[in-house]
């Protein structure tokens, strides 16, 4: 089923509304599954949104297009031309954008297509679910043609009232100058690098793209090879607005994953990228700022995505804003080609889930693309050596969640960067992030029931500092009291070098009653080098 765009701004109530903005997005990128082309293509003129009377004056001259708009207009009574756009590319290709209000409240996207012999094709432009789009024209629906993906650098005007109506799309020539353009974009990752078997959880991956059909974007077969890798929940979505980036800021968890592959918008007053584009109208673009993204992942109360992955020209420039310890953002240094953004997020996925740490993924990703003079940056707190298997875990060694202000947004397990020494170090892991596990740190799990009848199970969970001494590993087991004057029985289970002596103390995460520094009971263990203590200590 088809559906027209709805007009979710007034357009009704604001006649003239120099409305949303250039025909869109990403750093170009021509299909890297489809087509067969390495030689990518770069905008030949700047993209930009058009006046109104010039849109019409182009539907007059042109009878196809005309009758499109008449189509419409008996339709809808759409009429007013609420925006309007033009995009070409380096093969001279060109395609006009219109979007027309109804009487209704309803908008009606218009096009126009020209290839560079001059062959054009007019259509009415919907969408058909989250993310396909379908060309209708008088005569029915119409074969979408091609073209390049527009340069992913957008210049906006922050203190215009209305950002996206005068933005403009950087042209190529005067960001790039003369760096090389070719590139295979399908490369498959360098074998060699994976150390780790990743451990797969319940993970979600989405990749938020401004591009879609009439771009020759795809990210399906990169989707399917997440899936295998362990991102059961992963989704490609094309045309994104607004709502989907806030939904999916507001909702993902640490283990989760989100690329945004669009614009990077470039403040003409600050001479940064403050924001990127999300869709409107499916080929005009509306500004996402930096400031809207920090909102959304601050009311989210799962923490956000452990991966937020900028695919846009120059979103290194947003880094900072976004730092935080326990959250990877990875933006791109600067402008690139087509094909460039999309191809360093894949390879980046690829390195990382095969079992490379962060920092050895994000190196091989910028030793191949080191010749176009661009490359991956992490946010200043990102740890370099994470895991695949340890995204969004915070209950490992060197990244404890048992700090009872844990999740406050201030680091108080007394290492460097805290606040205050309130807690163990390494034990306040999501405002800390992970800090470097000390040798022969271990890491014990208990659990005790008080053998009164009636009494539930009591969960406990001891952490071991561990220190080099002879070849045995002896140490004490401290016990919870039971309400009815016994003592709880625990089975012990955990890891330790051999040679090394053993100091139990514990801090409890759930059950009944507090536990104080040291518990009413303990009972000291001596055991073999390499074998846990015997489960049901008791004093």
């Amino acid at each position: 089923m088809t559906r027209r765009i709805p007009l979710s701004l007034g357009l009704a109530s604001l006649p003239f509304l120099a409305l949303y903005l250039f025909l869109h997005p990403g750093c170009r990128d021509t299909n890297p599954v489809t087509s067969s082309k390495d030689e990518t293509t770069t905008v030949a003129s700047v993209q930009e949104q058009i006046p109104a009377d010039s849109f019409s004056a182009i539907a007059a001259s042109d009878a196809s297009l005309a009758a499109v708009v008449d189509m419409v207009q008996a339709r809808d009574g759409a009429g007013t031309v609420a925006a309007a756009g033009v995009l070409e590319d380096e093969t001279g290709a060109k395609m006009v954008v219109g979007v027309l209000a109804g009487t209704a409240g309803d908008t009606a996207v218009v096009v126009r297509h020209c290839d560079s012999s001059g062959t054009c094709v007019s259509a009415e432009v919907t969408m058909a679910g989250d993310s396909a789009v379908v060309w209708t024209g008088t005569g029915g629906t119409v074969s979408i043609p091609k073209m390049g993906v527009p340069f992913q650098l957008r210049i906006i005007d922050e203190t215009a009232a209305n950002i996206d109506s005068t933005a403009r799309l950087a042209s190529v020539d005067s960001v790039m100058g003369g760096l090389p353009r070719r590139q295979h974009l399908d490369e498959p990752a360098a074998p060699g690098l994976a150390r780790r078997a990743a451990t797969p959880t319940s993970r979600k991956l989405r990749v938020l793209s401004a591009f879609g059909t009439t771009f020759d974007v795809s990210f399906s077969s990169f989707v399917s090879s997440m899936k295998q890798a362990g991102f059961n929940d992963a989704r490609d979505i094309y045309h994104f607005n607004t709502s989907n980036l806030d939904n999916e800021l507001r909702m993902m968890r640490p283990e989760d994953a989100l690329i945004v592959y669009s614009h990077g918008d470039l403040s003409k007053s600050k001479g940064k990228v403050v924001g990127m584009t999300a869709a409107a109208w499916v080929y005009m673009a509306r500004h996402y700022s930096v400031t809207r993204m920090i909102s959304k992942i601050a009311v989210n109360s799962r923490g956000g995505p452990g991966i937020l992955f900028l695919a846009g020209c120059q979103t290194a420039d947003m880094l900072p804003d976004l730092d935080h310890p326990t959250r990877i953002t990875i933006g791109v240094s600067k402008s690139v080609f087509a094909g460039h953004c999309s191809g360093m997020a894949k390879k980046f996925f690829s390195y990382f889930t095969a079992g490379s740490t962060l920092k050895e993924s994000i190196d091989a990703v910028n030793a191949e693309y080191a010749r176009y003079g661009i490359a991956l940056v992490l946010n200043s707190k990102a740890y370099h050596d994470l895991t695949y298997a340890e995204l969004g875990d915070f209950d490992r060694p060197g990244c404890r969640s048992t700090c009872v202000t844990n999740r406050d947004g201030e680091c108080d397990d007394g290492g460097p960067g805290s606040t205050s020494g309130a807690c163990e170090e390494g034990s306040d892991c999501y405002d800390c992030g992970p800090r470097e596990p000390k040798m022969f740190d271990g890491e014990w799990h208990s659990s005790t029931a008080c053998a009164e009848a009636g009494e539930t199970l009591d969960q406990w969970r001891w952490y071991v500092k561990l220190s080099q001494t002879d070849n045995d590993v002896s140490g004490t087991i401290n016990f919870h009291k039971c309400p009815g004057g016994g003592a709880a029985r625990y089975a012990v289970s955990g890891t330790y070098e051999s040679g090394t002596s053993v100091t139990l103390q514990g801090t409890k995460t759930s059950g009944r009653g507090d536990l104080n520094d040291t518990a009413p009971y303990s009972q000291t263990f001596t055991v073999e080098p390499e074998k846990a203590p015997s489960p049901n200590y008791a004093p």
